[in-house]
C-alpha cells in the first residue's frame, strides 16, 4: 500500500458499506478496537505506526514538564495526526472499490470514528499549540521544531514508511 502525504484531503467515510447496519459497526470504533484489530486497517501496518506515535506525543504533551517540551510534543502529535488523515483517506478510497461485506462495513465504522474524534482533537491540539507558539515567540518556537520536533516526527514517519 501506497500512502498519501498530508497535503492530499482525506476521502469521506461516509461511504460506509450497508450489510448489517449501524448496529453492525458501533463497536468497530477506535475506543474500541485498535488499528491493528482492524479489517482491512491491520494490512496497513503504517497507520498503527502512526498511530503508536501520535498518542505517545500525545501523552508527552500532557504530561510535559516544561512548555518547550509541551510544544515540541504538540507538533508532532498534529503532524502526525495529518499523516493519518491522509493515509486513510487513501485507504478509504481503496476500499470503496472493495465488494461490500462484514470487513468493509467494520472498517467504515472505524474509520468514520476515527475521523470524527481526530477532527475534534485536531481543532483543540492545535488551539494549544498556538497558544503555546505565542507563549515561546515564533525565534524560540522555531527553534524547538528543529532541534527537537522535526527529528523526533521524521523518526516515526521513517518508521512508518518502513512498515509498508
Amino acid at each position: 500500500p501506497s500512502r498519501r502525504r498530508s497535503g492530499q484531503q482525506p476521502a469521506s467515510a461516509d461511504e460506509s458499506a450497508k450489510p448489517g447496519g449501524a448496529a453492525a459497526i458501533t463497536d468497530w470504533t477506535p475506543a474500541t478496537r485498535r488499528p491493528s484489530e482492524t479489517p482491512i486497517l491491520r494490512d496497513y501496518p503504517s497507520f498503527a505506526v502512526l498511530d503508536a506515535g501520535r498518542l505517545k506525543a500525545t501523552d508527552a504533551a500532557d504530561h510535559a514538564g516544561d512548555v518547550g517540551t509541551q510544544y515540541a510534543a504538540l507538533v508532532v502529535c498534529n503532524t502526525l495526526a495529518k499523516e493519518q488523515a491522509a493515509l486513510l483517506g487513501h485507504i478509504i478510497a481503496a476500499v470503496k472499490e472493495r465488494p461490500e461485506g462484514a470487513d468493509r462495513a467494520r472498517f467504515f465504522g472505524w474509520a468514520r470514528a476515527w475521523l470524527a474524534a481526530a477532527e475534534a482533537e485536531s481543532q483543540r491540539r492545535c488551539a494549544e499549540q498556538n497558544s503555546l507558539l505565542d507563549r515561546l515567540g515564533r525565534p524560540t518556537a522555531e527553534q524547538i521544531v528543529a532541534a527537537r520536533a522535526e527529528p523526533w516526527a521524521k523518526t516515526i514517519l521513517y518508521h512508518a514508511e518502513a512498515s509498508e
